[in-house]
């Protein structure tokens, strides 16, 4: 199941449409344009999304799948010469299994602060 929204997003810069636009405006067709086809996804403390920009974009839909409320917000950006680190937060109800997690109902909120390369 594909719960992310088709349309084009205005890409603003490496990396920075990402999360506004991909994770909360669901837009995946952005997405396979914006990562690279060797991309890789590495999770701290969880099981990685596996490689490639398809691979990445399965754990999103699966991720809007278990968490169909998610809001995705930007709090900073900081940007140097190809780089971009975001801090974010997400928050969403778990209304469905998630990571072999069975569906509780409550609401659940987390953060990151990636580093792409």
């Amino acid at each position: 199941m594909r719960v992310c929204r088709r349309g084009t997003g205005g890409e603003q810069g490496p990396g920075a449409p990402l999360l506004p636009e991909v994770l909360t405006g669901r837009d995946c067709d952005l997405l396979t344009r914006l990562l690279d086809p060797g991309f890789v996804s590495h999770v701290a403390g969880g099981a990685d999304a596996g490689a490639g920009a398809g691979a990445y974009a399965a754990a999103v839909d699966a991720t809007y799948a278990a968490f169909p409320d998610l809001v995705v917000t930007v709090h900073d950006q900081v940007a140097e010469d190809d780089r971009v680190v975001t801090r974010w937060s997400a928050t969403g109800t778990h209304a469905a299994d998630f990571a072999g997690v069975p569906a509780t109902g409550r609401l659940v909120t987390v953060s990151g602060m990636p580093d792409p390369r």
